[in-house]
């Protein structure tokens, strides 16, 4: 089976080194591979297709990452890009290369969108809906380590245990007793008690919650 995980990153990384080289190809005397790289823009929208749908599937089964907001962004130039080259009037190289420096600096820099908050916001808002499923959290969005422990939902507790150790290491403990009200459920442990901390063991130099998903 293909490996769904890493499609999107293979395909990108595939599809960069052959733009890479259609590139240099443009303005070289030495025309070799010429049939390939003429037809490039036919011959990746098969790419394409697989690159959307191992992505999609990961943003649906695990909402986005950091590493996925990067390959939205990479697999809407590469469509954008292919589409173009159905146009040879569109072959602007140096512009193609402008858009690749805006589009990951927009993703990377712009406060609110960027692809640090993006996560975040999207690992909290999949970590509160698996909660929600069972009950394991209030009005607020704060866990309910009592209903995690006795919860027969075994498949649901161990997701909501690796969102949240996702969330920790991409921002950090404070972060996270701050917005859940628990620091850390037990994922490498499954058999219970989880370790968990109360909020009012927060330090208090955290960075607030509110700040970091909505700004």
């Amino acid at each position: 089976t293909l490996p769904l995980g890493g499609l999107a990153a293979m395909l990108s990384a595939f599809y960069a080194v052959a733009f890479a080289c259609k590139m240099i190809l443009s303005v070289s005397t030495v025309r070799w591979y010429d049939w390939f790289f003429n037809r490039f823009h036919i011959i990746s929208l098969p790419l394409l297709v697989l690159f959307w749908t191992g992505l999609v599937y990961r943003l649906w089964e695990y909402s986005l990452t950091e590493s996925r907001c990067y390959l939205v962004v990479a697999g809407a130039l590469m469509t954008a890009f292919s589409l173009m080259m159905f146009w040879r009037r569109s072959n602007n190289w140096r512009a193609m290369q402008v858009i690749v420096v805006v589009a990951l600096m927009f993703t990377a820099y712009t406060p609110g969108v960027n692809a640090y908050q993006l996560t975040l916001r999207a690992q909290s808002g999949r970590l509160i809906g698996l909660a929600r499923q069972i009950g394991a959290c209030d009005s607020e969005g704060h866990l309910l380590v009592n209903v995690l422990e006795s919860t027969t939902d075994t498949k649901a507790r161990n997701e909501i245990a690796k969102t949240l150790n996702y969330i920790r290491q991409t921002a950090d403990t404070a972060f996270v007793v701050e917005r859940f009200g628990v620091a850390s459920l037990d994922e490498e442990v499954r058999e219970m008690p989880f370790r968990y901390m109360n909020r009012d063991d927060s330090p208090l130099d955290c960075r607030n919650a509110e700040d970091i998903l909505f700004d």
